[in-house]
């Protein structure tokens, strides 16, 4: 028979040894019981792909024009206006001829017409000669002379298709074609300036009437 020589376990012992056991099967099962809690608030790492982003072409920046300020452009566009000015001029100017006295209601309409599209080219070209003062440089001069002096030869063009027309009315045909054939040398003349075929400084930059044009101009206002 063995005999047991070990001293028995004090009960605090005992009671030491329950409590931590008691801890690790407590610890255990909050564990188990927690890991699903624990895994539900794990942030997701999440990796954006950005798109590639294309290379933008650079835009050309669009010819802004100057409200107001006469452009080669817009003086070619307005010698273009002078030449369809003149030919409705010359249909005119032709119609008072050949029509008679059974169509001479017709005439009166066309000339009033005429008068109406006379009045706005007129006003349209002269906003465009008060206009030159844009182009003014730091200096005071002109930056382009030529455009200022292509808009008065379109001037004294309209002027001289008016008194085409008034010569018409008076029966005075053949100096109505003098004046329109004036208005055209005025208006290549223009078109030669804005070209850079005639130089700003040519005292043949202005065209004038003829002299016996401007006889029975200065005989009329007298």
């Amino acid at each position: 028979m063995k005999i047991n020589l070990r001293r028995p376990k004090s009960f605090i012992y005992q009671y030491c040894f329950l409590c931590v056991l008691i801890g690790c099967v407590e610890a255990s099962m909050n564990a188990h019981l927690l890991l699903p809690k624990k895994q539900e608030f794990i942030p997701i790492r999440t990796i954006t792909i950005k798109p590639k982003t294309e290379v933008e072409k650079a835009v050309e920046p669009e010819r802004i024009e100057w409200e107001g300020c006469p452009t080669k452009e817009g003086v070619s566009d307005a010698i273009q206006s002078c030449q369809t000015f003149i030919n409705n001029t010359q249909k005119i100017v032709m119609a008072i001829q050949h029509d008679g006295d059974a169509e001479q209601r017709r005439s009166e309409t066309r000339i009033a017409m005429w008068k109406d599209e006379a009045r706005v080219w007129n006003i349209k070209n002269s906003a465009r000669i008060d206009s030159c003062w844009f182009l003014l440089g730091a200096t005071g001069y002109q930056v382009h002379p030529e455009l200022p002096l292509a808009l008065e030869n379109l001037k004294r063009s309209g002027n001289w298709l008016e008194k085409a027309v008034e010569a018409a009315n008076d029966g005075k045909f053949k100096v109505a074609n003098d004046y329109i054939k004036a208005a055209r040398k005025a208006n290549k003349q223009a078109a030669k300036l804005v070209a850079g075929k005639v130089r700003p400084k040519s005292k043949y930059a202005l065209v004038n009437l003829p002299r016996h044009l401007v006889r029975k101009t200065v005989a009329k206002t007298i």
